[in-house]
């Protein structure tokens, strides 16, 4: 039971690093969005200090602006959901762990009280020899 236990425990645990692996990778997604914008923040500062303005590749710009803007908020709700995931998983991971603990310390307490019964056991078989040895002893004298 205690390694069924331990196998739970390392399935949560490669839960909890892909759900890690998860959020980084929206994270850079994420990222990648936000680079993407400024660079083109920067063009359109670029394109309207040339001196030479070009409403077609102004109009283009503020279109893939406004495309890249709703696409870092999508990202933004991808990121807070894979933290969610990682918070779940985090969660089970704790419960995974807290269930192994118990299972080891109950198996502690019932080795130690196996090992009570063993010694009384003995002890009762050894009060028996010294009485058999008292009896024969004083029987034969």
């Amino acid at each position: 039971m205690l390694s069924l236990k331990d196998n739970i425990e390392q399935v949560k645990k490669k839960e909890l690093s892909d759900a890690f692996a998860f959020k980084q990778q929206k994270v850079d997604e994420k990222e990648a969005l936000e680079n993407t914008y400024k660079l083109l923040e920067e063009q359109m500062k670029a394109e309207l200090t040339s001196g030479k303005i070009n409403p077609t590749v102004m109009e283009q710009l503020g279109t893939y602006k406004k495309l890249v803007a709703a696409k870092i908020v999508e990202a933004q709700k991808a990121v807070d959901k894979a933290h969610e995931l990682v918070l779940k998983a985090q969660e089970n991971l704790r419960e995974a762990v807290k269930e192994r603990k118990i299972l080891e310390t109950l198996k502690e307490k019932h080795i130690e009280a196996q090992m009570t019964l063993e010694r009384q056991a003995e002890q009762i078989l050894l009060d028996e020899i010294v009485s058999y040895k008292y009896i024969t002893k004083e029987g034969g004298s």
